[in-house]
Formats: C-alpha cells, structure tokens, sequence
C-alpha cells in the first residue's frame, strides 16, 4: 500500500482541486443550455445533444454523475460540455474539443482539456459511442478513469423510435 509520503496525496488532491477549481466557475448557463437540449429529441445516428451518467476514477476510486451536451462545431470537430459531480456537493463543468470520425454505425473521438495547473492539467480522453452509449476512457498526470453515458431518461422516453 502506498503511503501519503509517496505520491498517493497528489491523486487525491488534483482530482478534489479539479472539481473545486470548476465548481467556483458555477454552472447556471449549463442547466439552461441542459433543459433546452433535453427538450428536443435528437435522431439515433447523431451524437450531438444531451448525454447524462457517471465518471469513476482508478486513481482514487472516486466517481458520480456527469452530464454532457455535445455539439457540432465543423467537418469532423465537436464540442463537448461537461458538467460533473464530486462527492454529490461539488459540482464543475469544463469543455472539450473532440475530432470524431464515423465508420460502421460506431462514431470514435479523442479529445483533451488543460484545466489548469489547479484542475489537475491536461486530461486527455478517448472513446466512442455505440448504440446509444458514450464510452470513453480519460487519463492525466493524477488521475485515469472511465466516463460512461447514455441519452437522458426524458429524451429517450420522448423519442418515437424507442
């Protein structure tokens, strides 16, 4: 087991310094822009709008919600804003530019964010999405762990098809 002395303290202290960091920047805008896109079903073959579920870190074992709204910027260029929960009191939120490609009904991105030396660096991730599910695993100099999502419940429930 590793001690405190040897490391083991950053991981704890980056991934509460991220989600600190993002939580002062507060969150209002996001839930606007949140309600308005669960409101609008978007097609099964589009990766863009709403996407809702969890973040679980291997560092620390740490996770819980997280919530994303994704959104075309060009060609093959998306924009994906997080909001995210630690400790289910703290909240942050923060954006990634994703390069996504498309082939065989499975859509494949990588992406990274610099949060700052206060949030922890820069947090790459990558993943796809499949059948409806955002799979992707993220790693930074402190932390590595796997965010995982699915259409919000009032989408889906919207949705005709389903």
């Amino acid at each position: 087991m590793r001690s405190w002395r040897h490391g083991n303290w950053r991981v704890h202290t980056a991934a509460a310094c991220l989600f600190v960091a993002t939580a002062i920047s507060g969150c209002g805008g996001f839930g606007r822009q949140w309600s308005a896109t669960t409101a609008v079903v978007q097609p099964p073959a589009d990766i863009t709008g709403a996407w809702q579920g969890t973040w679980s870190s291997e560092a620390t074992g740490h996770g819980d919600a997280l919530r994303c709204i994704i959104t075309h910027v060009e060609q093959n260029t998306y924009s994906a804003r997080f909001h995210a929960r630690f400790m289910k009191i703290i909240s942050g939120r923060y954006t990634t530019i994703m390069q996504v490609t498309h082939a065989d009904g499975v859509w494949h991105f990588t992406g990274e964010s610099n949060l700052g030396w206060f949030g922890g660096g820069v947090y790459r991730q990558e993943g796809e999405i499949r059948d409806g599910i955002y799979e992707a695993r993220y790693e930074s100099k402190y932390d590595r762990g796997l965010l995982r999502m699915s259409r919000p419940d009032e989408q889906v429930a919207a949705d005709p098809t389903k």
